[in-house]
């Protein structure tokens, strides 16, 4: 990609003192330049200017890309050096939701086998020890409702989520432990399931339906994995400069479990439905609105979906409840939860509520495969 720059054939480099004149752009010289969006329009901030980006770039506000200066004739050119970690980052990412896309389990929520893995749990006791110990180990690191009701509650299950644990390994911090990390403590399960890499599996000549077993816990586990897996790399291939996380949060309960699903993403236009949905979606210093989607459906509740949307220190609220009783029982605490956001030194604009069915799922991480598979050959 070249980007051409007609007049002048001088650039004022950002060193240049006043009354000076304007330094000579050298053939061969590296420039970095940040990409930066106004509007619809991508410009790129170089030396001192901002120059529109090409269309179909494929450049991201907010990235750092680097230029070369080449000097033609009466003209002088910026090409765009391809930063090879970028590259290597994409394709990566590219290759690795290639492989994950066709494994059973990877767009399955991940309370689907962590249930599976739990309603078995009680048919273990012909298994090896180690093996139950990892199967409770897993179990056990499964998180609480009653343990997000605080910061540091919901802080800490996000931790051990499964989503960080190579970044946990790679930046240690003291004390830490990697005992309730979903993802570790799976890992750590898959390993007593394969026999003869490190771990017990199942005893030689065992019955059929103790091999069954073995065999159903190894499918489960890799299904976990599987989906932890996908929701690493959708976050791993956000856009650059601009957030979008998914989390999925498996809830015991002495029933069995519920799962907790998070999204948090910086938005370009408010979504339809939203209580604020006619305002601008950028702040007055342009920076862009931040959404945080929850979606559950707890016993007693129902499904339930929520959209907080954050613009500054302005913030917007809706809520989607399917079951009557459910949109009756928020709406008693509306008025609570205004004053505590209040509380925060937020302006409140809208608090929105529907009894009705909650919008589509959160789950819509499928979208980072466009391109990559073909149902034709």
């Amino acid at each position: 990609m070249r980007l051409d720059l007609n007049t002048p054939l001088q650039l004022e480099l950002p060193a240049a003192r006043a009354g000076s004149p304007p330094a000579k752009l050298e053939n061969g010289q590296t420039l970095q330049a940040r990409v930066e969006q106004q509007g619809e329009r991508l410009l790129l901030r170089v030396a001192g200017r901002q120059l529109p980006a090409p269309a179909n770039s494929g450049l991201k506000a907010g990235q750092l890309v680097q230029l070369r200066v080449e000097q033609q004739a009466e003209r002088t050119l910026l090409t765009l050096v391809e930063q090879a970690g970028t590259r290597n980052s994409r394709e990566l990412l590219q290759q690795a939701l290639r492989q994950l896309l066709p494994q059973q389990g990877s767009r399955t929520p991940l309370n689907t086998p962590a249930q599976a893995l739990a309603a078995a749990q009680a048919e273990t006791t012909q298994l090896p020890a180690p093996l139950q110990q990892a199967l409770n180990a897993l179990l056990s690191a499964l998180p609480r409702a009653s343990d997000l009701q605080n910061p540091q509650g919901l802080r800490q299950a996000l931790q051990h989520s499964g989503l960080f644990t190579e970044s946990s390994l790679a930046r240690p911090r003291p004390g830490q432990s990697l005992g309730q990390d979903l993802k570790a403590t799976a890992l750590r399960l898959m390993l007593q399931l394969q026999p003869g890499k490190g771990g017990g599996g199942t005893p030689g000549g065992a019955a059929a339906p103790t091999a069954d077993l073995a065999l159903s816990l190894l499918t489960q586990t890799e299904h976990l994995l599987s989906r932890l897996q996908q929701l690493q790399v959708h976050n791993a291939g956000a856009e650059t400069g601009r957030l979008d996380l998914a989390v999925e949060l498996p809830l015991r309960h002495d029933q069995g479990l519920d799962l907790l699903q998070l999204r948090l993403r910086q938005e370009d236009e408010a979504p339809a439905g939203d209580a604020d949905g006619g305002r601008e979606a950028d702040t007055e210093d342009g920076a862009r609105p931040i959404s945080i989607q929850v979606a559950f459906r707890f016993e007693g509740l129902g499904p339930v979906q929520a959209r907080l949307r954050l613009r500054g220190e302005h913030v917007s609220a809706s809520w989607w409840a399917e079951r009557a009783e459910t949109a009756a029982l928020f709406q008693t605490h509306q008025a609570r939860l205004r004053t505590q956001l209040e509380g925060l030194g937020l302006t409140v604009d809208a608090l929105g509520l529907q009894s009705t069915r909650p919008p589509g799922p959160l789950d819509d991480l499928h979208r980072d495969a466009r391109g990559l598979l073909h149902e034709k050959a």
